[in-house]
């Protein structure tokens, strides 16, 4: 069986209740001439958004930190903003200069599974987990030759083409009023649309591409 591979620009998830979405399968590219510009502009498409899908998955998003104390070389002792100021040991790629006390930084880490122990001022034993300072790798680009070759080997893309359209508000089914027992007048302006019986909707055409 091939493999499905969905390049989505938008996921469904985030779909609105007028939202909808248009399968349009677009004609086996093999008829295209292979020096078609039209070819080459959808494999350069694919291409491209194939690469920024990759990178989307490898990146790691930044923490802020609040540097407290140098410990030693390149590892200190932080507060790490997103967990209530937990104090964390950090361990940083090297500097040429040592970090100053109470200094911000926005960095690329991850939690390293593993605790550090110190003595506080007080003489009290502490125990800490780990963040390390990483480098975001980066996802090696995807050229047209490749998606040609994937297509050719029987893999299936699709591309999503989105606008905005006006559509009438289901809800009120395009009245601006919804039914309220409590008004004298039994109805009441629908919040769905704000009265305006439409709604800005997004009309996904999804362009199924194969070879």
């Amino acid at each position: 069986m091939p493999t499905v591979i969905f390049i989505i620009l938008f996921s469904l998830a985030t779909l609105s209740a007028g939202d909808s979405t248009k399968i349009i399968y677009y004609p086996p590219l093999r008829k295209l001439p292979a020096d078609s510009p039209k070819l080459i502009k959808i494999l350069s498409e694919l291409a491209l958004q194939s690469t920024q899908s990759n990178q989307s998955a490898l990146n790691i998003p930044t923490k802020r930190f609040k540097i407290s104390q140098h410990v030693n070389g390149s590892d200190y002792l932080a507060y790490l903003t997103n967990y209530e100021r937990q104090v964390v040991k950090l361990e940083l790629m090297k500097r040429e200069n040592i970090i100053a006390d109470d200094t911000w930084i926005e960095i690329t880490a991850k939690n390293k599974g593993v605790v550090y122990q110190y003595r506080s001022v007080l003489g009290a034993k502490m125990t800490i987990p780990t963040w390390k300072e990483v480098v975001i790798p980066v996802a090696p680009a995807v050229t047209k030759e490749s998606i040609l070759k994937s297509l050719k080997n029987g893999d299936t893309y699709s591309i999503d083409k989105t606008k905005l359209k006006m559509m009438q508000c289901k809800t009120c089914t395009g009245s601006g009023k919804v039914f309220d027992a409590r008004s004298a007048s039994k109805k009441k302006v629908c919040k769905k649309c704000g009265g305006r019986g439409k709604i800005d909707a997004r009309v996904i055409q999804r362009i199924k591409l194969k070879w």
